[in-house]
């Protein structure tokens, strides 16, 4: 059969489908190629097939489309992040992860900003929140996740964990977060436990401003990941009053980093910073947990090389291995507890070690008469020493030297 003669039976259908007119397109434009008598009689063979099977083959065309849709459909699906509250930490063409870090953190406030409305307007008609100004927007905002899935990320700036803002990866250790302080860099210049000079790493944020919203520090974590100071940085540094924060399952390094690895202070601020910090001038913590960790540090012998500085109540010690710390915990507070945590003093096989072993120490805890005791695990090879306000120290032991009274 000739093409013009399926042409003529395709335009007895009556109005045509969009697929119907493309197969009468495809039919012309056959025909005007047709070179040669060979072509043009293979061509008529695929026509009467097309002609001989139309009625179906018109219906199989309209059921493909529909099916490529929904294929269309599965693949945008698959695509989406299953969770929207979660975000892919990315790195720039030289492995940098700064941009895309204040990227997540502004995008992520914007996506809070209508559950902390709606929070504060479904709440405030029972009162002022117990936690102040903010609280009840703060504590039921979702919480926006950071996900590191690259091996390594650099950092040139300071990276600022804000409240409701959880940090991980995709594995166990997943990922390294190289910290080169080459850029804008907060600084640890108070003498809260001791001051260090050091440029800071990762910045546990205090409440800030944000767009009129006053977002509390709650829920802040860092889990699963490797953090590395370098060029003298201080891996972490915790602001004010953190509420239920928790740090896990990471390997936290300084061995070209500050004396103190881990510290917890008042907050630190620096003309370029770009929020509004609201800190309460409270440095103590409710609740944290410090767990399963491996906190490294510099293995130099310093009285203030210390693997660990915090203030507070209930904190949670469990799990933690110090290589290269004089001292691995320093802390003031009330109802606290250490449990299987241990440390190293670098011996090498034929005993060369870079500390006086005897004097190390696993946790020097100040706590004030009266308060709650302190649930304490000390069967180890490295003491755990309590002390009262005014305690005195009667050998040199981690951080004290003899005669010298704790802080």
């Amino acid at each position: 059969m000739l093409l013009n003669e399926l042409a003529n039976e395709l335009a007895t259908l009556g109005t045509l489908s969009d697929e119907q007119r493309a197969i009468r397109i495809l039919i012309q434009e056959l025909t005007d190629q047709a070179a040669s008598k060979d072509d043009f009689e293979a061509l008529q063979q695929l026509c009467d097939s097309l002609l001989m099977g139309s009625n179906n083959a018109v219906a199989r065309i309209d059921h493909l489309s529909e099916t490529l849709k929904g294929v269309e459909n599965t693949i945008s699906k698959i695509n989406q992040p299953t969770n929207p509250f979660e975000f892919i930490l990315e790195t720039d063409p030289y492995g940098f992860a700064d941009d895309s870090w204040e990227d997540i953190i502004q995008k992520g406030q914007a996506l809070q900003s209508k559950y902390r409305d709606s929070s504060e307007q479904m709440w405030e008609h029972q009162g002022p929140s117990p936690w102040g100004e903010g609280g009840y927007g703060s504590f039921e905002a979702p919480k926006i996740v950071i996900k590191c899935v690259e091996p390594v990320y650099r950092f040139k700036n300071t990276a600022r964990l804000p409240g409701s803002f959880q940090l991980t990866s995709h594995a166990h250790m997943g990922s390294v977060l190289r910290f080169l302080s080459i850029g804008d860099n907060l600084t640890d210049n108070n003498g809260w436990w001791h001051q260090t000079d050091a440029p800071v790493g990762i910045y546990i944020e205090p409440t800030t401003r944000v767009d009129g919203r006053r977002i509390r520090n709650f829920e802040q974590a860092i889990s699963n990941v490797t953090i590395v100071g370098q060029n003298g940085t201080m891996p972490i540094y915790i602001a004010d009053n953190a509420f239920n924060l928790r740090i896990k399952d990471c390997n936290i390094q300084a061995h070209q980093g500050a004396s103190i690895v881990i510290k917890h202070g008042p907050a630190l601020n620096a003309d370029w910073y770009p929020v509004e910090q609201d800190p309460s001038g409270n440095n103590y913590l409710p609740d944290p947990i410090f767990s399963n960790c491996l906190i490294e540090g510099k293995h130099k012998w310093d009285r203030r090389n210390a693997g660990l500085c915090v203030s507070g109540n209930n904190i949670q010690f469990h799990g933690l291995n110090f290589y290269g710390t004089v001292t691995g915990i320093m802390s003031t507070g009330q109802g606290r507890t250490i449990s299987a945590c241990t440390m190293h003093h670098g011996g090498t096989h034929d005993g060369r070690t870079w500390a006086m072993k005897d004097q190390l120490a696993l946790a020097i805890m100040k706590r004030k008469s009266g308060q709650n005791k302190d649930s304490l695990l000390n069967d180890g090879e490295f003491p755990i020493i309590v002390g009262d306000k005014g305690h005195k120290f009667t050998r040199d032991i981690g951080w004290y030297k003899e005669g010298e009274q704790i802080i």
